[in-house]
């Protein structure tokens, strides 16, 4: 019965602190055991209290324990999820497992949500590899300042890596190509930050 703020916090914070704990409350959740939304969405009957959002309590009970399970919810909670929920869920997939957050980045990286987006531009920033610097290029021409800009300023770092830097030159010159102006302007800093010619 308390705020629904309080019960998110107190879900992140069970898993992080006992994760066995966060699985048995995830399995009442399942159940219909603890109030508030059900995973078909249907209101749980109660007595009282807040009806929360399904997934992300359960993307914020599964923490990083990883197992087939609950890779397999996190996956679910990023095709029926709220924005948050998505974004969250991207965040502990990410955090879990590399591999398996690859195998969902075609279906995730153009979501409408700019947080999924952005969670999406953070991983590709710790995982560098010439496809995830091709994501970063196309995402200069994102329609979200936050994110052309925090994709331009990823780039920037990725190019100080003498091996990546023709790659990352590449895909700021196909930018500059661009239709949308905004597009072509996040890559005519960098490219004028890179001292391109």
């Amino acid at each position: 019965r308390y705020p629904l703020g309080v019960r998110y916090a107190a879900a992140q914070g069970i898993s992080r602190i006992d994760s066995k704990k966060a699985l048995e409350l995830l399995d009442e959740i399942e159940a219909g055991k603890i109030y508030g939304a059900t995973k078909n969405d249907k209101e749980a009957k109660a007595e009282s209290g807040p009806v929360w959002d399904y997934w992300l309590a359960t993307a914020y009970l599964i923490g990083t324990n990883e197992t087939d399970r609950t890779r397999s919810l996190l996956i679910e909670a990023l095709q029926k999820g709220s924005d948050v929920a998505r974004a969250i869920a991207l965040n502990r997939l990410g955090q879990m497992s590399a591999e398996e957050f690859k195998k969902q980045l075609d279906s995730v990286r153009n979501d409408p949500e700019i947080n999924v987006r952005l969670e999406v531009l953070s991983f590709l920033s710790s995982h560098v590899d010439e496809s995830a610097i091709i994501v970063l290029g196309e995402y200069l021409g994102d329609d979200q300042p936050r994110v052309r800009e925090k994709a331009r300023n990823e780039l920037l770092k990725i190019a100080d890596n003498a091996e990546q830097r023709p790659i990352v030159e590449r895909e700021v010159s196909k930018a500059l190509k661009g239709e949308k102006w905004w597009q072509v302007e996040q890559a005519l800093i960098a490219a004028t930050s890179l001292g391109m010619k």
